[in-house]
Order: C-alpha cells, then structure tokens, then sequence
C-alpha cells in the first residue's frame, strides 16, 4: 500500500471519529458518493468530506478533505453521485455542486462548481447518480438533467439536457444509478428506464430504455446501485436485480438477474453502493452484502458476501459510497466504514 495512502486513511479514521465523539447525538441524515461524503447535523448545518477533484465537498476549492468541513446551513436533505451533491434548503430550493461535465449540476452550463448554485425551487426530493440527476417537485412532478447517453433522463432521447426537463407526474420519490433511473409512484408502481446492460431495470431484458417501463407494483421505496437496483415493498420485503458480479444483490449467488429476487424480509431502508449494498431491518439491526476489499461492509475484514450479515445493531440511518459506507447510529452518532480515499 503507498505510504501517501496509509496516511491518508490513517488521517480520516483518527479524524472522523473525533468530529463524530466532539457533535455526539447532533447527526440526523447523510448521503455517500465517489468517494466522499456529505452530513446534515439536527440543527440544520451540512457538513462535507473527502475526495473534491471536482468541488464535490462544495468548499470553494478542489482540495480534499480529511475532516468535514461546513457547507451550508438550513438544509433539509442532501444527496451525492460521482463527483456531484445535490442539496434541499429548508424553504425547497434546490442546490447543486461539483462535476457538471454533463450539464448534471442543472445550471444550465457544463463548468464545474465548487460552491452550490441554486438550481429550481420548490423541490421536495432530489436523487443524484453517475452523471445525472433527478427532482421531485412539491406538485409531484419529476424532472431530470444531465447525461442522457442511455436515455436515463426517460424523456425518449438520448440528448444531454443542461437544466431540468419535465419527465413525470404523480411520483413520490426517485433514484438515480450509475446510468439508470427507477420512480416511484404515488400508487406504489416502480418504473425505469435508462441503461439495462446488466438487467438493472428488472423488466426481464437486457434492452436500454428511453421512457419509463413499469416494473413492480405495491413498493414502499426504491434505492440504485451503480447498476443493480433495490426495492423494498409495502410489507417490508426487500427484492434485488441486475448486476451481482459481486454478490451485491444478496441472494446467494454472482448471477445477474433480469427480474427482482427476494433478499430480506422484515427492511426498514436500503442503501445502495457501487458493489455492495447495506439495510437495517425494523429492529435496527444493519446488514451489508456484496464487494468488501475497502472493509465497506463493517464486517472487520475484507471479505466478499453474497448473503446479508449483521454488521450493527441500533443504526437509524445508512448511506453506502465506493469503497466506504457511513451510517448514523439511534443515538444520533455518526460512523464510517471502508476506505473514503482512492489510492
């Protein structure tokens, strides 16, 4: 392992923990990219760390950072994608940061931004993936941005679209994957669209997509891996497909499956990474499964699983990145497992 590496690594976990020990009980919800990560205290503040080559942390520089540093105040949720974070203030406007190569911060240019730049108000959730982005709207509507090369914007082209685009109505939330779309429905029906190379999209083919195709029906929630997709349905069962090389699904196997497999019962929330995947199922317990060669997994060594294992108990909110995962304990504390740094 390079020297440069160990210190790096050995900086972020003496660091973290500080920061976490120091603001115990103050953490409420997180997001994980590319290697970096993103935090929102109880009281509102956003606070970054990690790899910043494209000013993904939202510092005003490309530096990277070993300890979170202060981005925003008043934020009421936030996500990540590779190199970019999308965050909601308090009042529903939207900000976006980072790489925008691909039009996929939404400001209408393709100059990455260090610092957030409001993109469209009155947004209730938002889904940063690979290199695009999607917004649900307080009316319910779904808009989308950025790359579109597989035709993950759904809007029936393959054209990259520098500022939001009108895609669907009636939604109730939205994930983004690496090249792929899933949304949710306010009468519980899961659609996609976007890249299927490795079946991620769940409708039995391998065929790319450019507008939304139904895949299930009566979920309850929706999370993209870079390209394998999770869902959890209204009686907490937690189905799984598309890419398994790394036994990121968690059924048992490293077959790619076209359409949904049933992995846990009895889930609370899912997170999907690029290669792994975490849950907490209702007792608070959390599970990981899939690529572990970082320790992403939390299992103490870094060795693969095809099947879910118990990692914790008494976490309340998980979000898995490449290469690490970072979860908020019922207590408030926040933790970290993997590796944050590339080599």
């Amino acid at each position: 392992m390079p020297t440069i590496k160990i210190i790096l690594l050995l900086t972020l976990s003496l660091l973290l923990p500080l920061f976490a020990k120091a603001q115990r009980g103050s953490y409420a919800k997180l997001a994980a990219g590319d290697h970096f990560g993103m935090v929102i205290k109880t009281d509102g503040t956003l606070w970054g760390f990690g790899d910043n080559g494209h000013g993904e942390v939202g510092n005003g520089t490309n530096v990277e950072c070993h300890t979170p540093v202060k981005v925003l105040s008043n934020v009421k949720s936030v996500d990540c994608g590779v190199d970019l974070t999308m965050a909601i203030l308090n009042d529903g406007t939207l900000y976006g940061w980072g790489m925008n190569r691909n039009g996929q911060v939404g400001d209408g240019t393709t100059t990455d931004r260090y610092k957030p730049v409001k993109i469209i108000p009155n947004v209730n959730s938002v889904s940063a993936g690979g290199w695009h982005a999607m917004a649900i709207l307080n009316d319910g509507t779904l808009y989308g941005w950025g790359s579109n090369e597989y035709g993950q914007l759904g809007n029936g082209s393959t054209t990259d679209s520098q500022v939001p685009l009108k895609i669907l109505s009636n939604v109730k939330s939205v994930s983004c994957g690496g090249g792929h779309t899933m949304a949710l429905l306010e009468d519980g029906s899961l659609y996609a669209w976007g890249n299927n190379e490795h079946g991620q999209l769940g409708d039995g083919t391998t065929k790319n997509h450019l507008t939304p195709v139904k895949v299930l029906s009566n979920v309850r929630s929706v999370d993209c891996g870079d390209n394998h997709t999770m869902a959890i349905l209204n009686d907490g069962t937690l189905y799984g497909w598309g890419d398994n090389s790394d036994g990121q699904l968690g059924d048992g196997k490293t077959t790619n499956r076209l359409t949904p497999v049933k992995v846990l019962s009895n889930v609370k929330t899912v997170s999907s990474g690029y290669w792994h995947t975490m849950a907490i199922i209702n007792d608070g317990s959390l599970y990981g499964w899939g690529w572990n060669e970082a320790g992403e997994l939390g299992t103490g060594n870094t060795e693969d699983s095809y099947i879910p294992v118990k990692v914790e108990s008494g976490v309340s909110k998980v979000a898995s990145g490449e290469g690490f995962t970072i979860y908020i304990t019922e207590d408030g504390d926040f933790k970290t497992v993997g590796e944050v740094f590339e080599e």
